[in-house]
């Protein structure tokens, strides 16, 4: 059975105080490699670490943990292409590789897993003044929604946060 558990660190307790000490969710992943995560000192530490647990347990169960862990984003490029776009069609797999070439020249990402809604943001905000197909035209925000949603739909932690779209 897939289990977290949800714990605080005895040095810190010693060291802290049990108030001020921080709660940890501990699990083992599908590799068998012991994990923890932080969630912070006190009674918001402790609901924190509970809502982590239940959603940790939940992907556990389900087979739909997935771990970008310290994954470089050169690393995340050469396994997409190698797993993920070999399998696509011909032009699914060309528009989603120029949104990636895109995102990866305007925002520089180095790791996988820090890609957050800031860097969406950013991305929409370097993207919209560029030039368009166009002469004098800029990107239009059909084309920029468009980028978004390969890149939503290539990699779990841009389809974490939420998908935006620059339209209001």
């Amino acid at each position: 059975m897939s289990a977290a558990w949800v714990y605080q660190d005895d040095k810190q307790v010693k060291n802290h105080g049990p108030d001020k000490a921080s709660w940890f969710v501990g699990w083992y992943d599908p590799e068998g490699k012991r994990r923890c995560k932080s969630c912070g000192p006190g009674t918001q530490g402790r609901y924190n670490a509970d809502k982590l647990r239940r959603k940790i347990e939940s992907q556990l169960l389900t087979g739909t943990y997935e771990d970008e862990g310290k994954l470089l984003w050169k690393d995340f490029r050469k396994e997409w292409e190698d797993k993920i776009g070999a399998g696509m069609e011909t032009r699914t797999r060309g528009l989603t590789i120029d949104a990636l070439n895109h995102f990866e020249r305007l925002v520089n990402p180095t790791r996988i897993w820090f890609v957050t809604s800031r860097h969406i943001d950013q991305y929409i905000a370097k993207r919209r003044p560029e030039r368009g197909k166009r002469p004098r035209s800029k990107v239009s925000v059909a084309t920029i929604n468009k980028e978004l949603r390969h890149l939503r739909g290539s990699w779990p932690a841009l389809r974490a946060s939420g998908g935006r779209s620059v339209l209001p």
